[in-house]
């Protein structure tokens, strides 16, 4: 039997209370058995760490990479309408998002909304539309026929609608993810899809003919582009904040009201003048 001066000696658990176990004596090779243990257990840390993390870029992959290139489709076909027609025509153009928005709620959901629903949107694209109209300075036949290479009306129209209907799917996808909770929240949403958007990007800006010039360094715009960044995150992120708390619909409403500032701030910026119907027409958007 152990004799032992220590008044709490060892008990062995299983044959019960009150039974000493043996002294306990190092056999032959114990320590290397013993570090070769700890090896395996680091081994299976260092494989379980690389599991989690091919388990986290599939999850990026599969969930976060189509709500990227929704984002980056979506902004890019902005900008080339900018780049086509004035700013209150491309913002005409995205104003049909809420109609966008019901029919594919119908056609993936079969969500169905109420007449009230349906005849509150008539109004906010028809206002949007009134605001910008004295700012349309292109033919009206432009936007069925093309007569030169700089006349670009139709493809910026074309540019915008399909930009309207990808921030929709966007919106609709991005809601998803929050609904089944695949992701925590619209912060973690928004990093996730901002540094995938940034992982899509950065191919085209690096393989970009411009970006291999002499002077384009010294011709690069680094402040106000820095400063057009900015403004795009404070202003993505707050709208996925604000996707968060609404459903698609609101969301979609609350751009078409956006719109309206975008058109006011485009006619003081350029210099043009606002008439009576572009006052009514924003009217009836923001009513």
């Amino acid at each position: 039997m152990l004799q032992t001066s220590d008044p709490f000696p060892l008990y062995d658990l299983e044959g019960g209370k009150g039974v000493p176990v043996k002294a306990y004596r190092p056999s032959k090779g114990h320590q290397s058995d013993v570090i070769r243990r700890l090896r395996d257990n680091k081994a299976v840390r260092v494989s379980e760490r690389a599991r989690l993390a091919l388990g986290g870029v599939g999850f990026v992959i599969m969930w976060i990479a189509p709500l990227s290139l929704f984002s980056v489709m979506a902004k890019m076909l902005t900008y080339w309408s900018y780049n086509a027609v004035p700013v209150s025509i491309t913002h005409t153009c995205k104003a049909s998002q809420p109609f966008f928005n019901v029919v594919l709620a119908y056609l993936i959901y079969r969500s169905r909304f109420s007449l009230a629903t349906y005849s509150s949107l008539l109004p906010i694209v028809f206002g949007v539309v009134m605001a910008s109209v004295s700012e349309m300075g292109m033919n009206v036949r432009s936007l069925f026929e093309i007569e030169a290479e700089s006349d670009l009306a139709f493809s910026g129209t074309m540019f915008a609608v399909t930009s309207a209907l990808l921030g929709v799917m966007q919106s609709m996808y991005a809601k998803f993810l929050l609904r089944r909770r695949i992701v925590s929240d619209s912060v973690n949403l928004h990093f996730y899809g901002a540094f995938v958007s940034f992982a899509i990007n950065a191919p085209y800006v690096l393989m970009n003919s411009r970006a291999h010039q002499d002077n384009f360094v010294a011709s690069f715009p680094f402040g106000k582009v820095l400063l057009c960044s900015m403004l795009h995150f404070v202003g993505s992120f707050c709208s996925s904040w604000v996707l968060g708390e609404v459903s698609e619909l609101t969301f979609s409403i609350m751009s078409t009201m956006k719109r309206v500032v975008i058109i006011l701030s485009a006619v003081f910026y350029f210099g043009n003048p606002v008439t009576a119907q572009s006052m009514l027409g924003m009217a009836l958007a923001v009513r």
